[in-house]
C-alpha cells in the first residue's frame, strides 16, 4: 500500500507541485462520539451541581434565532454571554453546505450575521444584524447586569462595528479584555500571522433607578455627572498583566467624554456640556490617578494596588488617529520584536477613544508601512540582534515586527 501511494504521487503529473515526492500522505482522523452522552456528562459535571433540582430551576437549551426571543421575558434574564460570528472570519453556512445538504436543512442565510461578498453582506448589513441580536439580548436582561461577548476579527472595521452595535441596542461598554484560551485552534496553531487570543467586551444594561434619573436630569449638567458617576462604578479598579498594572483606557477622560456622548445621542437628548466644561467638572468632582478618573472609594483600592505592584505599565499613550496609532507601536515594539498575533490583541483595545472623522486603518497596513518585518530568513537586521539567541534558540515565531 504504501509503495503504490508513494509511485502514484511520483508518476501522476497532474498531482500539484508542492507535494514531496516519495511522501505518504495520511488525511486527519477524528472519532465520532454519542452527543448525547457528551450531554448528560456536561449537565452531570458542569450545570446540575450549580443548580437546585426543582422543577422551574431545571437547565433548558433552545434553539432559534438571537433576534427572536419570544419565549423569554422582558428584563427576566441575570447574565448573558454572546460568542457571535466574527464578521468575515468564517463563512459558517457554506462551509456546512455538505452536512446541511446531508441533513436536509439549509441555513436561511438572510438572517445569517456575517460579511459576505457571495452573499452581498456589508458591514453595514452585519451591523443591522448583530444590533437586532444585541436588541433582544437588551430586552430579556435586568436591569444593571451584565453581557459578555467574545469576538475576534484583525480588522479595525469589524472590531468596531460589533461594539457600535452593541451601544446601538443600549447597552455601555465598560471593559475590553484579552482571552487567552490556551487551546488555539488548527489555523490558529498552524498560521504565524493569525490571532491566538480573543477580545472579550463586557458591556451593561443602565440600572432602573439611573434610567428614571435621567429623565428628569437629560437637560441638565447634572445628568451629565450622574452617569459618570454611574459609569465609573461598573469599571474595573486595574487592570494587571502578570504582575504589572496596567492603566485602565476606559477611565481616560476623552473615553469617559465620548461614553457620555453616544448616551446623550442614544436617547435622543442634545449634550448640555462641552468638551472643555467635561474636563474642568471631572477634576472637580472625581479623583485623578495617573491620567484615570475614580470614586473616592475605588481611588483607595488602586492606591493600595499600585503600592503592591510598583509602577504603572506605561504603554498607555492614548490611540486618536493614525499618527497616535504608528507611536503607540513604536513605544510597543521598542520594548521587544513581537509577532502579528501578540499586537493585535493590545492594538484592539486601544481603538475605543479612535476619533470618528478619522478612516481607521488596518493593523498590517500600519505595520507594513511603518516597520521592518523580519521571517527569520536572510540576514538578523541590526535592531534585532541583542534577541539572536532567542531566535536561533526557536524561542520567537517567525514573523516579528521592529522597530
Amino acid at each position: 500500500m504504501r509503495h503504490s501511494l508513494m509511485n502514484t504521487f511520483r508518476f501522476n503529473v497532474s498531482f500539484p507541485s508542492n507535494v514531496t515526492l516519495g511522501t505518504l500522505y495520511i488525511a486527519s482522523l477524528a472519532k465520532e462520539t454519542n452527543f448525547i452522552d457528551q450531554f448528560k456528562n456536561k449537565c452531570l459535571r458542569r450545570i446540575l451541581p450549580f443548580l437546585s433540582h426543582k422543577e422551574n430551576q431545571r437547565p433548558v437549551v433552545s434553539t432559534q434565532s438571537s433576534t427572536d426571543l419570544k419565549q423569554i421575558e422582558t428584563a427576566s434574564v441575570d447574565y448573558i454571554f454572546i460568542d457571535p460570528p466574527f464578521g468575515d472570519n468564517l463563512a459558517y453556512s457554506e462551509l456546512n453546505f455538505s452536512w446541511e445538504a446531508w441533513f436536509g436543512v439549509f441555513t436561511k442565510q438572510a438572517n445569517e450575521a456575517v460579511v459576505s461578498k457571495y452573499q452581498a453582506k456589508e458591514l453595514s448589513e452585519y451591523r443591522s444584524l448583530m444590533t437586532g441580536c444585541f436588541d433582544e439580548a437588551n430586552r430579556i436582561l435586568k436591569p444593571g447586569r451584565w453581557v459578555t461577548v467574545e469576538f475576534s476579527n484583525t480588522k479595525a472595521s469589524v472590531w468596531n462595528t460589533i461594539q457600535t452595535a452593541l451601544v446601538e441596542a443600549g447597552f455601555i461598554v465598560a471593559n475590553v479584555s484579552a482571552l487567552d484560551k490556551k487551546q488555539g485552534s488548527f489555523n490558529a496553531v498552524t498560521n504565524t500571522t493569525s490571532v491566538k487570543q480573543d477580545l472579550v467586551i463586557s458591556a451593561y444594561k443602565p440600572n432602573g433607578g439611573f434610567e428614571e434619573r435621567f429623565q428628569k436630569e437629560a437637560q441638565t449638567e447634572e445628568g451629565v455627572w450622574d452617569f459618570v458617576r454611574t459609569h465609573l462604578k461598573y469599571l474595573p479598579v486595574t487592570k494587571r498583566q502578570g504582575v504589572l498594572l496596567l492603566m485602565v483606557p476606559e477611565r481616560d477622560p476623552r473615553i469617559l467624554f465620548d461614553q457620555m456622548i453616544a448616551f446623550y445621542v442614544r436617547k435622543g437628548y442634545p449634550v448640555p456640556i462641552s468638551s472643555q466644561e467635561f474636563q474642568n467638572g471631572l477634576s472637580q468632582r472625581f479623583i485623578e490617578r495617573d491620567g484615570m478618573y475614580f470614586l473616592p472609594d475605588q481611588v483607595a483600592e488602586y492606591d493600595r494596588k499600585k503600592m503592591t505592584s510598583g509602577e504603572l505599565k506605561q504603554v498607555s499613550m492614548f490611540v486618536s488617529d493614525e499618527a497616535s496609532a504608528i507611536q503607540w507601536l513604536r513605544q510597543l515594539i521598542k520594548e521587544k520584536p513581537q509577532t502579528f498575533s501578540d499586537i493585535n490583541p493590545k492594538f484592539m483595545q486601544q481603538l475605543g477613544g479612535w476619533s470618528k472623522n478619522e478612516a481607521q486603518l488596518d493593523l498590517r497596513e500600519l505595520l507594513n508601512q511603518n516597520f521592518l518585518c523580519y521571517d527569520s530568513k536572510g540576514p538578523v537586521p541590526e535592531q534585532i540582534h541583542a534577541y539572536r539567541a532567542m531566535l536561533e534558540s526557536g524561542v520567537w515565531a517567525r514573523y516579528n515586527w521592529l522597530e
